[in-house]
């Protein structure tokens, strides 16, 4: 937890990047414009910014070589949002000055900023493999099991211990999970209890019906439902999606899936 600058141009994506921030317990401080950015980088040092580059007022290799200058900034984590920008524009711009640099627009953006995921350089995020193990449409048992008056998730994953261990995690965050093994197995469960799913959280790398078919089907059968797609696949691999649903490298954690959810 810490103090969060979101330093970015459109008043929507900076409001909901914030609301990411907050649901992790940060305190989040706005600016949509450099002059705003600096003045608080003066009088309020945060621990971490979010900086678009396009950002008016000042050209982002200005206000970052300002940061490099000032010694109280020295130990703030920099992340920079480089949707649609040439490799090669943020890499000129110290590539490796950044902790983040989140290529992904819109939720994706949101889910990669609160994981930790690093595009190209920084700190790399850790990994861990998981033991498969085949099961049908399941209730998972988590530490804390939730209320039915909340909300509900449906994890959609083949390899039954990952799903296990997301459904462990998200109930010890007060969700109620349900899991299923293949595409299939999840539109059976939507077609009858659909009504009672806030989200569904599926891989792409499914057997039979692959995420982004079913992430199609969910989005026409079921249209109150929110869908995010995880892959552990490198980005320059990633299907394009159903518009609107947002694809969250693997491991995926809960903070992660409450980041992307606010954009959708």
């Amino acid at each position: 937890m810490g103090r969060i600058l979101v330093a970015v141009k459109e008043a929507r994506l900076r409001a909901s990047l914030s609301s990411a921030f907050r649901v992790s317990g940060n305190t989040v401080i706005e600016a949509g414009d450099a002059g705003a950015c600096l003045e608080i980088l003066e009088k309020q040092p945060p621990d971490g910014l979010v900086l678009d580059p396009g950002l008016p007022g000042l050209e982002a290799s200005q206000l970052l070589r300002h940061v490099r200058r000032n010694p109280a900034l020295a130990g703030m984590d920099i992340s920079l949002l480089a949707r649609g920008m040439d490799g090669s524009r943020w890499e000129s711009l110290g590539r490796q000055f950044f902790d983040l640099v989140v290529e992904e627009e819109g939720a994706s953006a949101a889910g990669a900023l609160a994981s930790g995921t690093v595009r190209g350089g920084g700190r790399a995020g850790k990994t861990r493999e998981m033991p498969r193990r085949p099961a049908k449409t399941r209730t998972l048992k988590g530490r804390d099991p939730a209320p039915a008056a909340q909300q509900r998730i449906l994890v959609v994953e083949d390899d039954g211990s990952y799903c296990i261990l997301l459904g462990t995690e998200f109930q010890a965050h007060g969700w109620q999970t349900e899991g299923a093994d293949s595409a299939e197995a999840a539109l059976e469960f939507l077609s009858k209890k659909g009504h009672e799913v806030e989200a569904v959280l599926s891989d792409i790398n499914l057997p039979g019906m692959d995420g982004v078919e079913f992430a199609k089907r969910v989005r026409m059968g079921h249209p109150g439902v929110k869908v995010v797609l995880m892959t552990g696949m490198p980005r320059d691999r990633y299907p394009t999606p159903p518009e609107g649903v947002p694809i969250l490298p693997k491991p995926i954690s809960v903070k992660q899936l409450m980041a992307a959810m606010r954009f959708l």
